[in-house]
């Protein structure tokens, strides 16, 4: 990637995915290549991907693999009973994304993970519109142009919810490592060097329609 990364940097966005995305909100992944994208990358690469990132996420991995080890043996400590390794596994590798992207203090990792398994899930079945990604019609009479805001007003208002939390002030004694959101609220309050500055207006605006 590091060699060919310039060549998948545009990536054509879908009308269906296009219902999601505010102007300016593209984010890495559907970013045309220019400025805002090379910024993108750049703290990726120096704040999400370093390697002193990962290794603050030692951490995460061994608390997580223990919770595994943990739920393995109070399977087997029934006898007879059998174990769903591919069940278990599943858990540890949600687990320990949820835990590394916004951190174990948040209440709410099952809805969460709810609501990332039925976007996969919605994308990742055809309609009309992706069938007929030209046709007017296909867009009026298809259900899914309809679910995909509902499920994108639901994530945002939730992805609202764990930025507040994460701008909510911590006791003095709280020793807490910073998660992926909070390294992405810290540039974008400290770092007033950025070309394009971070926001959170796509979760904003959609929480805003919500409630319209």
């Amino acid at each position: 990637m590091r060699t060919h990364d310039v060549s998948f940097a545009t990536r054509p966005i879908s009308r269906i995915k296009r219902l999601t995305l505010v102007d300016g909100s593209e984010g890495l992944i559907f970013a045309p290549y220019g400025s805002a994208w090379r910024q993108l990358r750049k703290i990726c690469t120096v704040e999400l991907l370093s390697t002193r990132r990962v290794q603050s996420s030692r951490g995460i991995g061994e608390q997580e693999v223990q919770h595994l080890l943990q739920a393995v043996s109070t399977t087997t400590a029934t006898p007879g009973a059998a174990v769903n390794l591919s069940t278990l596994l599943s858990s540890y590798v949600n687990d320990s994304t949820v835990h590394t992207i916004i951190g174990s203090r948040f209440k709410d990792r099952e809805t969460f993970l709810r609501l990332m398994g039925e976007g996969i899930e919605l994308f990742s079945r055809p309609g009309l519109p992706d069938l007929y990604p030209s046709s007017r019609l296909a867009m009026l009479v298809s259900r899914k142009p309809q679910l995909v805001k509902q499920h994108n007003q639901a994530m945002m208002g939730f992805m609202e919810t764990i930025i507040q939390e994460h701008q909510a002030p911590l006791g003095a004694t709280t020793d807490k490592e910073e998660d992926l959101v909070d390294v992405l609220l810290r540039i974008q309050k400290e770092d007033d060097s950025l070309e394009f500055p971070l926001t959170t207006r796509a979760a904003n605006e959609s929480s805003s329609s919500e409630l319209d």
